[in-house]
C-alpha cells in the first residue's frame, strides 16, 4: 500500500490514511518503523482487505497474513481483514499484530484456522467481529477485547473446534487473550452441523477455561461466575462438548455443571 510508505518513519504524531469502501486484493505490512499509524475505512462490510495466502500453500504461519503490524501504536477503524484461503489451505492469517499499544475499534477478521494472530504486544480489540474455526485467536499477546462478537464457523469434517490458543514461551509470562463482554455464537453453517461429531476429542487447556471464567463477564451467558479451588492439574483430555454446547446454546446451567464435573467449585456471584 502506497500510502503506508509515504508515511514518516518513526512518527511520534499520528498519522492518518483513510481507505475507502471496496475490496482491496492486496497484503499490506506495517514495518516496526511506521509508527502510530491510523488506518480509517467506511465500516465493517464496506473496507475490505483481502488475501489468501496459507500455510498449505507453503508459507509460514506468520507470513500468510493478509496484513502484518510491527509498527507500535497502530489504530484501526471500521475495516474487514480477510483471508480467504479456506479450512481446506490449514493455518491463514487475517491480521497479525505483533507490537505495543495496537487497537482495533468496529473490526472485522475473516478466516477459519488462525484467523488472527495477536503475536506478541499490548492490544485492544473494542465492538470487534471474530470469525474462525481452530485457534483463530492466537498469539502470545496481552490483549483486551471488549464487546466483541466471537462466531465460531463449521470446520471440516474431523476436524475440531478452539477459539483461543496461547503461544507461551516461558509459563511466567504475563500474557494472556481476556474476553470481556463478548458475545460467543455459532454461525448458521455451524448451527446445522451435528455438533457431538466435531467435539468428541478435544483436547483442551485448563488455562483456556481459566481465562474465560476468572472476574470476567462470562461471553455468551451474560452473568458472572467465580472459580474457586482450581484443579492443579494443568491441561488434560477430556470431552468438552456439553461445555462447547453449553456456550453456543447459551446455557449457564449446562456450563456451571460441566466445569464442576472437572474440577472447579463454580459459584454465581451476588
Amino acid at each position: 500500500m502506497a500510502a503506508v510508505a509515504a508515511a514518516p518513519n518513526n512518527s511520534v504524531a499520528y498519522y492518518y490514511i483513510k481507505i475507502k469502501q471496496g475490496t482491496y486484493n492486496e497484503y499490506v505490512q506495517i514495518e516496526s518503523w511506521k509508527t502510530n499509524i491510523v488506518f480509517i475505512g467506511e465500516g465493517m462490510g464496506k473496507t475490505i482487505i483481502s488475501g489468501n495466502k496459507s500455510y498449505v500453500g507453503g508459507i509460514g504461519t506468520a507470513y500468510t497474513a493478509t496484513v502484518g503490524v510491527n509498527g507500535q501504536g497502530f489504530i484501526a477503524q471500521g475495516i474487514t481483514f480477510r483471508n480467504i484461503a479456506g479450512a481446506k489451505m490449514l493455518q491463514a492469517v487475517a491480521l497479525r499484530a505483533e507490537a505495543e499499544f495496537l487497537t482495533f475499534y468496529q473490526c472485522r477478521f475473516e478466516g477459519y484456522q488462525d484467523t488472527l494472530y495477536t503475536k506478541y504486544g499490548k492490544q485492544f480489540y473494542r465492538d470487534c467481529n471474530i470469525l474462525g474455526t481452530i485457534d483463530f485467536m492466537c498469539g502470545d499477546a496481552s490483549a483486551v477485547f471488549q464487546n466483541c462478537l466471537i462466531e465460531v464457523r463449521e470446520p471440516l469434517r474431523g476436524q475440531y473446534i478452539t477459539i483461543t490458543a496461547e503461544q507461551k514461551d516461558h509459563e511466567a509470562a504475563r500474557t494472556g487473550l481476556v474476553l470481556q463482554n463478548c458475545t460467543l455464537k455459532a454461525t448458521p453453517d455451524l448451527v446445522k452441523t451435528d455438533l457431538p461429531q466435531f467435539a468428541t476429542s478435544t483436547r483442551v487447556n485448563i488455562y483456556t477455561v481459566l481465562l474465560l471464567w476468572i472476574g470476567l463477564e462470562v461471553l455468551s451467558c451474560g452473568v458472572s461466575l467465580a472459580i474457586h479451588e482450581a484443579s492443579s492439574i494443568s491441561s488434560f483430555s477430556f470431552c468438552p462438548h456439553d461445555f462447547l454446547l453449553g456456550l453456543l446454546l447459551n446455557d449457564k446451567e449446562t456450563i456451571k455443571c460441566f466445569l464442576e464435573q472437572v474440577g472447579f467449585k463454580v459459584q454465581k456471584e451476588a
